[in-house]
């Protein structure tokens, strides 16, 4: 209780990196990481290893979101001056120091526990996936974000992070993941990616065909992500025949109330319904990690009750702090 008052009497002074820093999100690359690494090793042991890839992830995602803020500058200032920089509560050097350190110290730490944390050999999976995502991010916030690539580097960052967390889990090559993993990454990826594109005009009126675009690449990428009991022998064989229906129901269960809220702002696509669907399905993510972990560990359910109770700190934080 002492430490909650002290937090929140600090709080209005630590508000500007906040919401730079776009913290309530953070706990969606957590849940990302944690889901990865118990999925292909089953356990978070070693936790160091977990732990190490936890922060890498957590400070390349912060990296990208205080990046973001620094090449949108000048749009900021027209759009959204009350933001952080373009209303000068945080000088722009500072934040490009901290956006490039953060991501410099996210691959060096990830680095690290390849080498040190996991068989021989593997440390080399781990540095690549790393430098992927740490040149995804660059690139979409530097201008990738304004083409139609923009989704695609978006996406990308989500898949090339579990893929991170699965390598240094792992213990094969570079490439060497199973079917269900690449169904688990690559269904995230997409699904962030038509996030992002039906984010693109979040702050002015967005057009219709955007938004059915965007929510068609999001249910794309939940088709593949409910398709993962089907495309794994190994998985597929230790499942019963009613089972294997389990997974893609409750997919689709979840996907419904997120498809609910894009479709209301499809049909009034005013800035303040856009952005709740961009929250929800934001939010879904952590949701969707729980039920990955629940479904690959249902002997080890208090992981997924671990995951899923990181919407507290997320619905918490987010009273203060916007998730875009």
């Amino acid at each position: 209780m002492k430490f909650y008052h002290h937090f929140t009497k600090r709080l209005p002074a630590m508000l500007p990196y906040l919401r730079l820093f776009r913290i309530s999100n953070i706990f969606t690359v957590i849940a990302d990481t944690t889901a990865a690494f118990l999925l292909v090793h089953g356990s978070l042991s070693p936790a160091g290893g977990w732990l190490s890839l936890m922060v890498a992830s957590c400070l390349i995602y912060t990296a990208g979101m205080i990046l973001n803020d620094v090449f949108d500058l000048e749009v900021d200032q027209q759009q959204r001056p009350e933001r952080p920089l373009p209303s000068g509560a945080i000088p722009v050097t500072t934040a490009k120091r901290l956006g490039f350190g953060f991501l410099g110290l996210g691959v060096l730490v990830a680095t690290l526990a390849g080498f040190l944390l996991t068989p021989e050999g593997n440390g080399l999976s781990t540095l690549c996936w790393a430098v992927l995502l740490a040149l995804a991010v660059v690139g979409y916030d530097a201008g990738l974000k304004r083409t139609q690539a923009g989704p695609i580097a978006m996406g990308s960052c989500r898949t090339f992070n579990f893929l991170m967390a699965m390598s240094l889990a792992g213990g094969g090559g570079i490439w060497d993941f199973d079917s269900a993993s690449w169904c688990v990454a690559l269904g995230i990826g997409i699904y962030v990616a038509g996030i992002t594109w039906f984010a693109r005009t979040e702050a002015t009126t967005s057009g219709v065909g955007q938004l059915l675009f965007g929510l068609s690449v999001m249910i794309l990428g939940l088709l593949i992500l409910g398709s993962m009991t089907y495309v794994d022998p190994d998985f597929s064989a230790s499942l019963s025949s009613d089972q294997l229906w389990y997974w893609p129901g409750l997919i689709t269960l979840i996907g419904i109330t997120v498809c609910r809220r894009c479709v209301l702002a499809i049909v009034d696509p005013k800035p303040r319904l856009v952005q709740t669907a961009v929250k929800q399905s934001l939010l879904s993510l952590i949701v969707f990690d729980s039920c990955i972990v629940l479904f690959a560990l249902p002997s080890q359910p208090f992981y997924s009750i671990f995951m899923i109770a990181l919407l507290i700190p997320t619905l918490w934080l987010g009273r203060w702090i916007r998730s875009t």
